[in-house]
């Protein structure tokens, strides 16, 4: 399947890959999210298997982070040695083109391609999910809490739908309440409400209907009028209302299904930017892999780029080139400036542009 030459790239390559992998994610665990918990373990004392546990449950989460920057730098280190010790120059000389050497790389960067969309769609998720529910028991106070937005579906975990149209937050006071979520028996409860307080420790529903069992036929629903409701949702919803949703913290069907919902209730364009931007991150973030793999297989084999640690500040360079067009992007799409769509795939589509230039410029 692979030529001798095709496995030797791939020798060369894959160590380097796999190192940076193992240190830039030891880096970010001991150097982010263990610093972070030692405040913790001092201040509550929470016993040491819990922190091995959030820490464990984070890996998954930088891995994603990871694997893109770690194939960059892997792929600088071991094609720049090639050219390095003139055995690239060898091979030109000996007749060979040059651009076979990149069908194993674009391979391998295709598994970690693949690799990277399994951590987004399946583990990343889950494991977030677990991770805060284990913040939210031990360390409310970490929660880093924001402005709730208004005429915004906010969807949770456990498939609780909560829409609120208006939010005072200097009175804590919440509008136009909707809320949709399945009891123990799996039946889907809708609560209709003219307001809400929020408050650290409590979600009080005021001059409300509440409909026990949501059926086909609207019209047929029995309803429950009431004045005050209190405790009708968990306080990690509550939690997650005042927290700004990413892209990894979502699965896709919960994402399409939102977006679905959101058109159903006439939610405006700007209104669902963001869930349309989550959506499409997930399916572009993971193949940036490739095409970071179509820039730095040209430039890695450029003279001079292998001396010293140039390659790891090209890498490094190229890497921050890459998420600084993703945040201009994303900021653009989120606020509905430019079609989420294409705010999710710009960085992509420049970095293939940038690509296929370099490709046909390579020195031979």
């Amino acid at each position: 399947m692979f030529s001798r030459l095709s496995i030797y790239t791939l020798r060369e390559v894959i160590p380097p890959v796999f190192l940076f992998t193992v240190s830039i994610l030891g880096l970010e665990l001991l150097g982010t999210d263990f610093y972070q918990l030692v405040g913790i373990i001092v201040d509550r004392k929470i016993p040491w298997q819990i922190v091995l546990e959030m820490l464990y449950l984070r890996i998954p989460y930088w891995a994603f982070h990871t694997l893109p920057i770690a194939l960059v730098l892997g792929l600088l280190t071991g094609l720049g040695r090639l050219e390095r010790d003139l055995e690239y120059r060898a091979l030109i000389t000996s007749g060979m083109n040059p651009k076979k050497m990149l069908s194993p790389i674009i391979i391998f960067s295709f598994l970690i391609c693949v690799t990277n969309y399994y951590f987004g769609e399946k583990l990343v998720p889950e494991t977030l999910k677990k991770y805060n529910e284990l913040i939210s028991k031990h360390a409310p106070e970490q929660i880093s809490e924001s402005e709730i937005k208004e005429n915004l579906i906010y969807s949770h975990a456990d498939g609780t739908i909560v829409f609120i149209g208006k939010h005072d937050k200097t009175r804590s006071l919440a509008k136009k309440i909707l809320i949709l979520q399945e009891d123990d028996q799996e039946k889907e409860n809708l609560i209709l409400s003219r307001s809400a307080y929020i408050n650290e420790d409590s979600f009080i529903l005021e001059d409300g209907v509440r409909y026990p069992e949501v059926g086909d036929h609207y019209e047929s629903i029995p309803s429950q009028n009431f004045k005050s409701m209190e405790g009708s949702l968990g306080m990690d919803l509550i939690n997650s209302l005042k927290v700004p949703g990413q892209a990894l913290e979502r699965y896709t069907p919960d994402l399409q299904q939102d977006i679905k919902r959101a058109s159903e209730w006439g939610q405006s364009s700007s209104n669902t930017a963001h869930l349309l931007l989550n959506l499409h991150l997930k399916m572009s973030l993971p193949l940036s892999s490739i095409l970071l793999t179509l820039v730095v297989f040209p430039l890695s084999l450029w003279s001079g780029v292998s001396r010293g640690y140039s390659h790891v500040f090209l890498g490094l360079g190229l890497f921050g080139m890459f998420f600084g067009f993703l945040n201009v992007f994303k900021s653009l799409g989120y606020q509905n400036l430019l079609n989420p769509v294409v705010a999710a795939w710009m960085p992509n589509l420049i970095f293939l542009f940038l690509g296929f230039f370099l490709l046909k410029r390579m020195p031979r």
